[in-house]
């Protein structure tokens, strides 16, 4: 211990002799450190950290797996298998809803949750005032109930605790407050309050019906996740067989970790991101190698002469090892300042679609990782300088050539990192530009309608008030009331709308049998008014669209998207042609005839990465009852205006209020925010991998020109006397950069044998670019070797200032 704080002493001594070597390793070291501190601090927070209920690792999240996709599970599977799983504990129901909340001052719509008795009780969190619900809450006929969250409770009540016994109007409807739920307990974003499950139950709650309910499992201790899906399966089975013609025949259980419905589809990005910051660092390490290298040649008469009087070379490696992870420890210190700021500003972006925002922190495991890295890093820049340094004898600093062989293994190591340095930066700047180019793509790409000057907001209809002619009425006369606001141009309305939440129907050619899976299609259905195509400007292909004409007692017409046509009736005219989908939980069916077709719009995101690729549209006054009682719970409204949103939103409300001042707007959105939102994690994602390129980049830069710039000083003589030997500045600056160039075109070759061997793992997050792009490929490389001809030219024609006939006195 004492051998090991006299290397320490002493390392502190040296750093403060070498001030600028140490500030300029420190800050480097400080800003790899902290840039891989804070992307892994995001990485932990979203993908790694357990989620905020004991046990969480036990919980599961099933849903409905059926041949063509995953999708929610329907209320009577749920009842069925609920209460005859034998691999879980408890079995939960959740399902996403929001509600009109009326008598707390202005009408204004919230988030919540229709969950099951045992919800709560599933993932172990008990109440935090009151009670949690009972299986007699959860039954039909029951007296509505709710239990607040915690937020809810002091916003709208101040945190009172006679809230318990009170009643607030949801949907118009009076419902009882008879619990709080804990302040940290959460089960998605800005949930204010969840709800007994039953009494969400509708007609549309068939087998065939997929409203958004997930089944939450604890599972037993011991039980695996594959053991539940067997049993799960075993039960679908069983369900089918006990109910023939109910349901999608065929369908499994899809069982995951719950933690994989919070983080969704950013697992990916976050992990290159991570994998870009670590080439990042080892750029850093090898311009900190590369310094250490230098001092630790400049040292060689001390080193020598520590070792004649006696110090092991394992004594110098360590000393030298003690200095180089000293130094890292310092800059990982700076590095978690450097990462705080870093993640203030991440907080303050709030990424749309980054989940677990709030739980991105700097975690003791996050620091533990700094320091881990920090003691890694600093063995890993200063193991090459120290076991060149730790090799050095005084017999060889005695004699002259040996210290010119001591600057040839120098040299050589020198050459070795600039190589790593450039080929790590190659690869890293390949995967920035591919991700850049795929982001240029996806926002250029055709939306198939126009999304400029469009603003879409939603309201709902409570059940309890209206019934769904009259919301239709209502709605016709909001839409004409609308269409007279000055610089309002078009007006429509719809179940749903594109890149805001759109429905999806199965449907089959008239023909075909309902029954028969290879006959079944997908399609996104919207039911709309005439209005829409002209609101959302989408081109009409053939035929017409929706007509006011189209109404429930005349012929029931549909209208289809250019993908639908080619998918079901390639090489015909659908015009003419009939599709039917079930109209009811009996499987009625509802018949339609082909009017028109429309060009294929971008619905359910800019990457089209869903499986559904077609679309329909259904007047919605023809619409089958149970659907569209289903539709007005929640209606998207399309204001096609030139008007500032503000005040476009404030003339929308006040001709709602008019009509009916208890239904809340909500949901305003234009159609740019829209867009922004649904690319707001790929624009994340390239932006820091962008900043990282760029900060690789200067860093491979400035390696090349700091390693020439020292060979050419240790060079002096030898440059000198080509130069007294007839060889020209031209010749000297050729044959400096050649060198360098030979050992930088090395690295970048073998950048990019790696570059396309890893760059196919992105292929996942890519759009519209190959993972081997040869474009982004070889103009990164040209980049590069542009960037390393400039930081080499520099030094090489300070070479040709050398004087010849003083280097040759010297000699």
């Amino acid at each position: 211990m004492q051998t090991i704080l006299q290397d320490v002493r002493y390392a502190l001594r040296l750093m403060r002799r070498n001030k600028l070597i140490t500030i300029i390793s420190v800050c480097t070291l400080a800003i790899g450190i902290g840039a891989n501190t804070s992307i892994f601090s995001v990485v932990y927070g979203v993908l790694l950290h357990p989620l905020p209920y004991p046990g969480s690792e036990r919980l599961v999240a099933v849903l409905e797996r059926q041949p063509k996709m995953t999708i929610s599970v329907s209320y009577p599977d749920f009842e069925d298998m609920s209460g005859h799983v034998t691999s879980f504990e408890s079995m939960a129901g959740a399902q996403r809803a929001s509600f009109n909340l009326t008598g707390l001052g202005d009408a204004e719509r919230v988030q919540g949750r229709w969950v099951s008795a045992n919800f709560f009780s599933t993932f172990g969190v008990p109440i935090s005032i009151g009670r949690d619900f009972r299986p007699e809450d959860d039954r039909e006929g029951a007296t509505p109930t709710t239990i607040l969250s915690y937020a809810f409770w002091q916003n709208h009540f101040s945190g009172a605790r006679d809230v318990l016994g009170k009643v607030i109007a949801l949907n118009d409807k009076q419902y009882t407050v008879i619990g709080v739920a804990p302040a940290n307990f959460k089960y998605g974003e800005g949930i204010e309050l969840y709800t007994p499950l039953t009494l969400a139950k509708t007609p549309m709650w068939g087998r065939g019906a997929h409203s958004g309910l997930v089944m939450i499992g604890r599972l037993k201790p011991g039980v695996t996740i594959d053991q539940a899906r067997a049993e799960l399966n075993t039960l679908y089975s069983a369900v089918e067989a006990a109910h023939p013609g109910e349901g999608m025949p065929g369908r499994k259980a899809s069982v995951n970790p719950l933690l994989d419905i919070f983080i969704g589809d950013v697992q990916r990005p976050l992990w290159i991101m991570f994998a870009a910051v670590g080439l990042m660092l080892l750029i850093a390490c090898s311009n900190v190698a590369m310094l250490l290298l230098a001092r630790a040649t400049a040292r060689h008469r001390e080193l020598a002469i520590r070792n004649a009087l006696g110090a092991s070379r394992g004594q110098i490696l360590r000393q030298l090892l003690t200095e180089s992870v000293l130094l890292s420890l310092v800059g990982g210190v700076l590095g978690i300042f450097v990462a705080g700021w870093g993640l203030s500003l991440l907080r303050a972006a709030k990424p749309a679609n980054l989940p677990r925002v709030d739980e991105i922190a700097l975690h003791p495991w996050v620091l533990v990782f700094t320091a881990g890295l920090a003691v890694f890093t600093g063995i890993l820049f200063g193991l090459i300088p120290a076991l060149h340094g730790s090799n050095t004898s005084v017999n060889e600093v005695l004699k002259d050539a040996a210290v010119r062989g001591s600057s040839g293994r120098s040299g050589r190591s020198r050459n070795v990192l600039v190589a790593a340095e450039f080929g790590l930066a190659l690869v890293l700047l390949i995967a920035a530009g591919l991700t850049i180019k795929s982001f240029v793509r996806l926002l250029a790409v055709n939306l198939g309608f126009e999304a400029q000057n469009l603003t879409t907001f939603q309201l709902s209809f409570p059940a309890q008030k209206y019934q769904p002619m009259q919301a239709l009425h209502l709605l016709d006369r909001y839409r004409d009331e609308a269409a007279a606001i000055p610089q309002v141009q078009n007006v429509a309305y719809a179940n749903g709308a594109p890149l805001v939440g759109v429905v999806s129907q199965s449907f089959y050619r008239v023909q075909d049998n309902m029954r028969d899976l290879k006959a079944m299609h997908e399609a996104a259905l919207s039911l709309t008014t005439p209005e829409f195509l002209d609101t959302m400007k989408i081109t009409l292909q053939r035929g017409r669209f929706l007509t006011h004409d189209d109404r429930a007692d005349t012929q029931k017409v549909v209208v289809i998207d250019e993908n639908l046509a080619k998918e079901v009736f390639p090489g015909q005219d659908p015009v003419g042609q009939q599709i039917k989908y079930p109209a009811d939980e009996q499987g009625n069916p509802n018949i339609m005839q082909i009017v028109g077709v429309v060009a294929h719009v971008k619905e359910y995101g800019l990457d089209d990465t869903t499986p559904i690729k077609t679309q329909m549209y259904v007047p919605i006054a023809q619409a089958p009852g149970e659907y569209l009682a289903d539709s007005v719970r929640q209606i998207t409204v399309l204001v096609r205006s030139t008007s500032d949103t503000a005040a476009l939103a404030h003339s929308m409300r006040g001709k709602l209020a008019q009509l009916d001042s208890t239904l809340p707007l909500y949901n305003v959105k234009t159609y740019e925010q829209v867009v922004r939102d649904d690319t707001e994690v790929k624009r994340f994602t390239t932006s820091l991998l962008a900043a990282f390129a760029g900060l690789a980049l200067l860093l491979a830069a400035i390696g090349i020109y700091g390693v020439l710039s020292y060979a050419v000083e240790q060079r002096t003589r030898e440059i000198g006397i080509r130069m007294a030997l007839g060889a020209s500045g031209g010749a000297v600056v050729r044959m400096i950069i050649t060198q360098a160039m030979r050992t930088i075109g090395v690295g970048l070759l073998a950048g990019v044998v790696v570059a396309l061997a890893l760059t196919r793992y992105m292929s996942a997050i890519l759009y519209g670019v190959s993972s081997w792009d040869p474009m982004v490929f070889s103009g990164i490389t040209a980049l590069l070797a542009l960037v390393a001809l400039l930081a080499s030219y520099i030094p090489a024609r300070r070479a040709t200032n050398v004087d010849p006939l003083a280097a040759v006195r010297y000699e």
